[in-house]
């Protein structure tokens, strides 16, 4: 269970982390990404604040894992997806070519954090038994 909380209180930190960045400099994402220049920063700022929501839920599971532990499933499925997503589009070419590494970087973090959810689900799933 140790392994499960100390993966969400990561994943809360670095997704409030970002979350921040998002919101008060979303041009970071402009130009990090190679987006066009007339993004609409709007959605941009959306992105952060619901990427600090999320960190703020991984850290209320984390609090009551004995409880709520399978509830991080959605944050595996989450982290899959964006993973995958990612991964994909560095390596079909979907982006700049100076850009490639940056989104298959991205997405192998967000792999990473999902295998590191998953070793806290099977090992926490072996001490206790959802209710």
């Amino acid at each position: 269970m140790q392994l499960l909380r100390r993966v969400l209180y990561l994943q809360a930190a670095l997704a409030a982390i970002g979350g921040l960045v998002l919101v008060f400099l979303p041009g970071l994402l402009v130009s990090t990404f190679s987006l066009s220049p007339q993004a609409e920063s709007a959605w941009i700022r959306l992105m952060g604040i619901q990427s600090i929501t999320l960190a703020m839920l991984a850290v209320l599971i984390a609090q009551s894992i004995e409880e709520k532990w399978w509830w991080a499933w959605a944050f595996v499925v989450g982290n899959t997806l964006i993973a995958t997503f990612a991964i994909l589009k560095g390596a079909l070419g979907l982006t700049a070519p100076s850009d490639r590494w940056f989104w298959i970087a991205y997405g192998a973090g967000h792999a990473l954090i999902a295998i590191l959810e998953l070793a806290g689900i099977g090992r926490t799933g072996q001490e206790r038994i959802p209710e």
